[in-house]
């Protein structure tokens, strides 16, 4: 799943900052889920920043380079 852009979490969390805003309206606001908009805020309090955080990639594989080799020879 790709993460929402910079420019729509700005966008959220100026709308947060708005006078008489709630989580919800906003989040109904950009259509995002309240639970984004609580975890953005949060992240920018705690981080001071709004970018996400970068991909973590998975797991490790479970098989070393020769096992993999091994699996592949007995595949052809």
């Amino acid at each position: 799943m790709k993460a929402y852009s910079l420019d729509l979490r700005e966008r959220v969390a100026a709308a947060c900052g708005e006078a008489g805003q709630t989580v919800s309206q906003v989040a109904a606001r950009f259509s995002v889920s309240v639970s984004f908009v609580e975890k953005l805020l949060h992240r920018q309090r705690t981080s001071g920043s709004l970018a996400s955080l970068p991909l973590r990639g998975g797991p490790d594989p479970l098989l070393d380079v020769v096992a993999r080799a091994e699996l592949g020879a007995c595949l052809r």
